[in-house]
């Protein structure tokens, strides 16, 4: 599943009007989303609790509380792979050093978005383990392993 933002990005041509304007709210500065309750969030952008939960389940999330959490979770994978970017490579860097930093940070990246993928899956796994679908968590486990590992489902 893509991240959040990113979904919320897809999702912005399809919304009608309301959506818009939250969206843009969003976008404008999402760390601000973070500390505030959807009734406090729907009076600032004159929108419905209801209509807030009914774009973050549209969004992929569960509900509100679920969608404040997975975007502060990724606004704290952005910060951190932000600052680690930019921080390190200096003038006085030859070409054969900024490559390398840039690999890094290239590596760094990557990590950050499988893990996002990996909570993504033991979500997924989680939901099924408590509505007691276990055929499902162990097929789930065992594509997620067997990816994860390099090899094929036939293996």
């Amino acid at each position: 599943m893509k991240g959040l933002l990113v979904r919320i990005d897809d999702y912005v041509q399809k919304a009608g009007a309301v959506e818009k304007e939250l969206i843009k709210k969003m976008h404008k500065n999402p760390e601000t989303i973070l500390g505030k309750s959807i009734k406090e969030l729907g009076k600032e952008t004159y929108v419905s609790p209801a209509t807030i939960v009914r774009l973050c389940k549209k969004l992929g999330c569960t509900g509100y509380k679920d969608f404040q959490t997975t975007l502060a979770y990724e606004i704290a994978l952005f910060q951190e792979s932000s600052k680690i970017a930019f921080e390190k490579i200096t003038q006085k860097d030859t070409v054969d050093e900024i490559i390398y930093k840039v690999t890094i940070k290239n590596i760094e990246s990557l990590e950050n978005t499988s893990r996002i993928s990996q909570l993504n899956v033991v979500d997924i796994l989680f939901t099924a383990y408590v509505n007691k679908n276990y055929d499902f968590c162990m097929n789930q486990f065992r594509k997620t392993h067997i990816h994860k590992n390099g090899g094929t489902e036939h293996d």
